[in-house]
């Protein structure tokens, strides 16, 4: 996508009527869509899992944090336990909301050279179900492929104990062959001002060949790495487009916006470490269409990160610009 065309439209509509698509309802401000045939009504903002040590070490904080979110109408909680161990905490913290908010989990327990405290998936979930206090998981997913945890998933969700069974994937052929082995309900996908539809690069993951499988099929998209990573951030602070001494539009509601004007994207999770974060990614729920200002921003930030031939990415992070190279 040339750097005009970025600009006159964006992401994968691009006019506002898109942004309220068949399925979505509006309550106390929040947008909420339908997550595919699961049927899940999700917020358009959540919750994403990664946190940082600060936040992981003080729960009234991020307790502080987490009611900012369902005060605004945040429903969708992303929740990591492995690196993170985050299922008690957030348990406590959504006890008042349990049959309120939607609960988001990653199987890892069949994961190899992994220290796990569950020793299967299958005991996963039902732990996962005793700490939560619910009869159901609403999200579940498996990571990149097909494999036996899949299998338990789809057996839990006969069963009523999981609503959705899902699978992240980091590249486009991943999604689509696992699409092709088993009936997902949804999946997760990087997607960004950056990475996706190539911004300023006329490059990027443009997933031409899965946007259309997933509607044809109407398979729910969650969106990760919705900011392009914690090092785009970082990037966009050095150059002043984020921070104390930047001058113009907020640039983290403008890459939501980006996300959001997607009509297929149910929901966007970015992550939020302070009551300040999640107040500022909200004003992008209350004008969820990217106006020429946003693009402007956008495409500048996104052409430094381009001219850096990745060098700003962290080196787990690289994948994201495979296209690069």
């Amino acid at each position: 996508m040339k750097r005009r065309k970025f600009l006159e439209t964006a992401a994968f509509a691009g006019a506002t009527a898109s942004i309220y698509p068949m399925g979505c309802e509006h309550s106390g401000g929040m947008i909420y869509r339908t997550l595919g045939k699961s049927g899940i009504k999700v917020s358009l903002l959540g919750f994403g899992s990664h946190l940082s040590k600060e936040n992981k070490s003080n729960s009234k904080e991020r307790d502080r944090q987490i009611k900012e979110g369902l005060d605004r109408g945040i429903n969708f909680f992303d929740i990591y336990e492995h690196g993170y161990e985050q299922f008690e905490p957030m348990a406590k913290s959504l006890a008042s909301h349990n049959n309120d908010v939607v609960i988001s989990l990653v199987t890892i327990a069949s994961r190899n050279n992994i220290h796990y405290r569950f020793k299967n998936i299958h005991e996963e979930v039902e732990g996962a179900l005793k700490i939560f206090k619910r009869d159901h998981i609403d999200c579940y997913r498996v990571v990149n492929k097909v494999d036996r945890d899949a299998d338990v998933l789809f057996r839990f969700k006969e069963q009523g104990k999981v609503r959705a069974v899902g699978i992240v994937a980091h590249y486009e052929e991943d999604a689509i062959k696992a699409l092709e082995e088993r009936d997902f309900d949804f999946v997760m996908l990087p997607y960004n001002f950056h990475h996706n539809w190539g911004g300023a690069s006329a490059l990027g993951t443009t997933y031409d060949l899965l946007m259309p499988l997933l509607k044809k099929n109407n398979i729910g998209i969650i969106a990760m790495k919705p900011m392009g990573s914690v090092d785009m951030i970082k990037l966009a602070r050095d150059n002043n487009i984020i921070g104390p001494n930047a001058h113009g539009i907020p640039v983290p509601p403008a890459m939501l916006r980006y996300i959001f004007e997607n009509p297929y994207i149910a929901t966007a999770i970015p992550t939020m470490n302070s009551v300040d974060e999640v107040q500022m990614n909200y004003t992008a729920v209350e004008r969820p269409a990217l106006d020429d200002a946003d693009r402007d921003v956008l495409v500048t930030l996104s052409k430094i990160a381009f001219e850096t031939k990745s060098a700003y990415l962290s080196p787990h992070y690289q994948f994201l610009e495979r296209w690069t190279v």
